[in-house]
């Protein structure tokens, strides 16, 4: 069943981003300046954009329905691992198993887009004329244009805004327990929204990854390779100032990479206990 729910969330991405796809080509669409524009066009008509979405609320309600049903007989016991709490579904109610259809599917387009965000923070000095680049600002939005220090901080912002609103709801549906107070919530809010950085964790590991591979393999001529290899490089930007270059080896990405590695599993581990056990109570 994870895996099942896995591949229906990536189906439920690829919807979602059929459905911004076609907003941004209807966006940058040409206007009609010529008296040819208003001719009929002979191409066939373009899709619907709510088309898309409306296939997507299917998926997330269907499965609803089939995880209700096949839940209990398959001993799957729902749950949503979010860095630094884990919420659990009783498959035993439709009602539970729609709302955690709706948060699967919501992880993963926010670990889509925090992934995005580390890719347009990484290449923040590349001009908009790479068209990957791009194509990664135009999905963020007005998240892609604004300063590098508030894009930094838009994790931290997003996460806490949203554990501040559902973490009350939250406990009292009894996904986790204690039901917080009003005290607690607030420094829950925080610690949630610094846990979300642990999402960059494993994409900072891959793009360093493949930067090192590129370094010493020859990947191909491919653009979106290169693109990848070079966000990989602009990432070590805060640590090129270290001497981990000696001659022509250059171990700054292995050093980067087991960095990462231990920051994110320490902080995992950290956070849990910090946000089950508050500072201030």
């Amino acid at each position: 069943m994870p895996l099942i729910d896995l591949i229906l969330n990536l189906a439920g991405l690829l919807l979602w981003l059929s459905w911004q796809a076609i907003g941004i080509t209807a966006a940058t669409r040409p206007t009609a300046l010529s008296l040819v524009y208003t001719l009929k066009r002979t191409e066939p008509r373009p899709p619907r954009r709510r088309t898309p979405l409306l296939f997507l609320l299917a998926l997330l309600v269907g499965r609803s329905l089939v995880y209700w049903q096949l839940g209990p007989g398959t001993q799957w016991n729902p749950f949503l691992n979010l860095g630094v709490v884990t919420l659990r579904f009783p498959a035993e109610s439709w009602g539970y198993m729609s709302l955690y259809s709706l948060l699967s599917f919501g992880q993963i387009l926010g670990t889509y887009y925090l992934a995005l965000l580390l890719v347009a923070v990484a290449n923040v000095k590349t001009l908009d004329s790479d068209p990957l680049h791009r194509i990664v600002r135009m999905q963020l939005g007005f998240a892609g244009r604004l300063p590098l220090f508030l894009a930094l901080l838009t994790p931290l912002l997003a996460g806490a805004l949203f554990w501040f609103l559902a973490g009350w709801p939250f406990g009292r549906l009894g996904l986790y327990t204690p039901t917080p107070t009003l005290d607690l919530l607030w420094q829950q809010a925080l610690i949630f929204g610094l846990g979300t950085y642990l999402v960059w964790q494993y994409l900072i590991i891959v793009l360093l990854i493949i930067h090192l591979f590129n370094s010493y393999v020859y990947l191909g001529n491919s653009p979106f390779w290169s693109f990848l290899a070079v966000t990989g490089r602009n990432s070590l930007r805060p640590i090129r100032w270290l001497p981990l270059t000696m001659g022509r080896l250059d171990t700054t990405p292995l050093f980067a990479i087991g960095l990462a590695f231990l920051a994110g599993y320490h902080w995992a581990n950290w956070g849990r206990w910090l946000f089950a056990h508050p500072p201030w109570r």
